[in-house]
């Protein structure tokens, strides 16, 4: 599938996709910004159960990218916005 801004990725549905390095990842979409080309996913953890592991996606490092299973968008549940300044933040710390 083309990364380019054609598509919308619906919270709730299921993807694959293989990243810049070869790293094949599926998940759940969780946020999806439009504007920035960022997808947020999340998927089982496997290190800990019963936990997820979150990854931020930047579209224009990702190829392949296949919708498994779309949800349709429901309007009447509002969907959270990402603050991209505290995302920045935490990356920050975690740099250092």
């Amino acid at each position: 599938m083309d990364t380019g801004l054609d598509v919308m990725f619906t919270p709730g549905s299921l993807i694959s996709c293989t990243t810049c390095f070869d790293h094949k990842l599926q998940g759940e979409v969780v946020a999806f910004d439009y504007e920035r080309r960022v997808l947020v996913i999340k998927s089982p953890s496997s290190v800990q159960p019963n936990n997820h592991d979150v990854h931020l996606l930047n579209l224009a490092f990702v190829s392949d990218i296949n919708i498994e299973k779309e949800v349709a968008k429901d309007n009447s549940i509002p969907t959270t916005e990402i603050n991209i300044q505290k995302v920045c933040l935490v990356c920050d710390l975690l740099m250092f």
